[in-house]
């Protein structure tokens, strides 16, 4: 990131990973954030009609991963360069 920003003439200020967790109220919650955040793309590979059944298959997986009450988490990881132009 570092190479990249200054071969386009920024001066770098600082790169950082920042975490985070997201909580879904069901594993069928963080299937459509999943798709929604993708902007359509999580299944666009698959014709229209497998599309439902390739969201419940998904569910029941992360529903193996959930919380007792049902509840599922999402943490990720985020670069946040901060840069000003030369």
């Amino acid at each position: 990131m570092r190479q990249l920003l200054t071969a386009a003439d920024f001066a770098v200020k600082s790169i950082e990973a920042r975490e985070s967790v997201r909580g879904f109220a069901s594993p069928q919650m963080l299937v459509r954030y999943s798709e929604a955040s993708s902007f359509g793309n999580l299944l666009a590979h698959l014709p229209v009609e497998f599309r439902p059944s390739a969201r419940e298959v998904i569910g029941r997986a992360l529903a193996a991963l959930a919380a007792p009450d049902g509840t599922i988490s999402q943490s990720s990881r985020r670069m946040v360069a901060i840069a000003v132009r030369r």
